[in-house]
């Protein structure tokens, strides 16, 4: 598949280009964020780079520094999975610190398949090579061969009805007594057990019965839908987003701390975020590296400083393959330790 991108310019300059344009819009962006289904008003999206992005290897090569221990194979030939955050939702996925890329606004709205306030491990949800030409699979997304993603999505539209209207409460679709006031948000073995049952049962009914009855549509969350449910899970959540760590020669500094699975997951099709390369990719972010290494060129075994300059590898390679310029597709330094302004451009 394939994803979005980045460029660098010194960090020192004072003229206005394309990359200083791309920042300060990003950080309006994140700063007015709220729950809506137009992805530009509701924040900024972005992809973590994963074992899961085999196509970008393959077009880019190891060299690039992206990871290459995969075992889901080629998955986004079919989906792209990220995350929209914003100044009240800063939570993304985060592989061992590694880089990512920031979708456009256009790209998303027009690419989004599905959204969850959870982290719906769609990577195990995956369709048939060719699922555009059947009606019965959805990657990543409610559908008859996802149909394990259906009890999971009615539980937190019944929770979303039930926030509103406290006097219509009901148990809602696919609730039991395992799941009745269990969490909606933590993914766990139960959800697993429900995706490979549904995939399960598809299966066995697809091949015994030709004809059969199936909802013409399936439950799922609009946008909006999913970031009320993720704003109600936060708000409840009894996780410190933030600690003091001290710091060496006496300094003290805030360091983010994202507690585990607190992103949200937004499935867009691979096929259309293609289509719309290269304007589908705003930028190319890296964490801020707190390594000394990272300042005598990465020559550190850390993982911080590995993150560091794979996306510094990544970004060079990306604009070659898209021929841009890093001022049309710059290069990030995203710092969630700043919720006013995160994205700052990426020092030379």
């Amino acid at each position: 598949m394939w994803l979005f991108l980045v460029a660098s310019s010194p960090c020192g300059s004072t003229s206005s280009d394309g990359a200083t344009d791309v920042v300060s819009a990003l950080n309006g962006r994140f700063r007015a964020g709220r729950p809506s289904d137009d992805p530009a008003s509701a924040g900024v999206v972005v992809h973590a780079i994963d074992n899961r992005d085999q196509q970008l290897v393959k077009r880019l090569g190891p060299a690039a520094g992206l990871p290459v221990s995969a075992s889901i194979g080629t998955l986004f030939g079919q989906m792209v999975s990220c995350s929209v955050m914003n100044a009240e939702l800063p939570f993304f996925y985060s592989m061992r610190g590694q880089g990512g890329f920031v979708l456009s606004s256009a790209a998303v709205k027009r690419a989004l398949l599905c959204s969850y306030p959870w982290d719906a491990w769609s990577d195990i949800s995956v369709c048939p090579t060719d699922w555009r030409s059947s009606d019965t699979c959805v990657p990543g997304c409610p559908s008859e061969a996802n149909q394990g993603l259906v009890p999971r999505v009615n539980r937190a539209l019944a929770e979303l009805e039930c926030s509103r209207s406290p006097s219509k409460c009901k148990p809602a679709g696919g609730s039991s007594p395992r799941t009745t006031g269990r969490s909606i948000f933590g993914t766990g073995a139960f959800e697993v057990r429900e995706i490979t049952a549904g995939k399960q049962l598809f299966a066995q009914r697809n091949s015994s019965s030709p004809s059969r009855v199936w909802p013409q549509v399936w439950p799922s969350l609009s946008l909006t839908q999913t970031m009320q449910l993720h704003k109600r899970h936060v708000a409840s959540d009894a996780h410190s987003l933030w600690r003091k760590k001290a710091g060496r020669r006496r300094r003290e500094r805030d360091v983010w701390k994202q507690p585990p699975g607190q992103y949200n997951e937004l499935v867009l099709a691979a096929d259309m975020v293609n289509s719309l390369l290269p304007s589908a990719i705003e930028a190319v972010y890296m964490r801020p590296c707190r390594a000394n290494a990272c300042r005598s060129k990465g020559q550190s075994s850390s993982r911080s400083a590995e993150a560091h300059a794979g996306a510094i590898a990544v970004h060079a390679s990306l604009l070659r393959y898209l021929k841009r310029t890093a001022q049309e597709l710059p290069l990030l330094e995203l710092n969630m330790s700043n919720l006013v302004a995160p994205f700052r451009r990426a020092a030379a």
